[in-house]
């Protein structure tokens, strides 16, 4: 579904990432984990093209995409929920879910698509008409996940969905990223919570000063005593 090999790219103030290769499988949960301002956020940034600079090699199903805008990107399955929810706070829950639909350029189809999402999401349902801005954290998180999902796409990019949630609210909303994956959609999660993200996840890389330094399936890596001290908070 996604193949990056050898990014680099960054910032007018500088190079973030260097030489990061990582691929994200049909139906995958793959996990990018690592420290506070390693690069994470940078590296979904560079497959959604909004990244200022960079460079290496970004594939969608084959497709080169270096070159795509954002909006070209999203037409081909991607979708990026960005850290921090970014809801538009004085619009419905319905129109903000609407705006992840705007690929599909047509009134019907969009209310359509609108529909399947609050059915993934039945929390929003009796809250469509509700301001964004007076929705919970938790439920704003859900809205964040619903206005990506809503344009059915192929590969979804999640920046943080657990930040600021309570632990009650951090299950359901994990529980619904597990169920996303169905009929083969793809997930690449960005998340501090190490252990919460490869509980759920297949893979995982870690990246650390912009550079991935480890990779391996889920288990592999939660039982890895350097990333247990260094990530994950605990010894093994």
């Amino acid at each position: 579904m996604l193949a990056i090999d050898r990014l680099s790219g960054g910032y007018r103030g500088g190079s973030v990432l260097f030489d990061v290769s990582l691929s994200v499988g049909a139906g995958e949960i793959v996990a990018l984990i690592g420290p506070n301002g390693a690069g994470k956020t940078s590296v979904l940034r560079a497959i959604s093209r909004t990244l200022p600079q960079s460079r290496g090699a970004i594939s969608l199903n084959g497709e080169d995409i270096m070159r795509h805008t954002g909006h070209q990107v999203v037409a081909l399955g991607v979708a990026h929920v960005p850290e921090g929810r970014r809801v538009f706070p004085r619009l419905t829950v319905r129109d903000n879910i609407a705006l992840g639909a705007f690929v599909l350029d047509d009134h019907a189809k969009t209310a359509e698509a609108v529909a399947n999402a609050t059915e993934v999401f039945p929390a929003l349902k009796s809250r469509l008409e509700q301001l964004a801005g007076t929705l919970s954290g938790g439920e704003q998180q859900m809205l964040a996940l619903a206005r990506g999902f809503v344009s059915n796409p192929k590969l979804m990019l999640l920046d943080e969905p657990s930040l600021g949630l309570s632990p009650r609210m951090t299950d359901e909303v994990f529980a619904l990223i597990e169920r996303l994956r169905t009929g083969g959609r793809s997930i690449l999660l960005v998340e501090q919570n190490a252990i919460l993200a490869l509980e759920i996840a297949d893979r995982g890389y870690v990246i650390e000063g912009g550079r991935i330094v480890t990779e391996g399936r889920s288990a592999e890596l939660r039982r890895a005593e350097l990333l247990q001290q260094s990530y994950l908070g605990y010894a093994g």
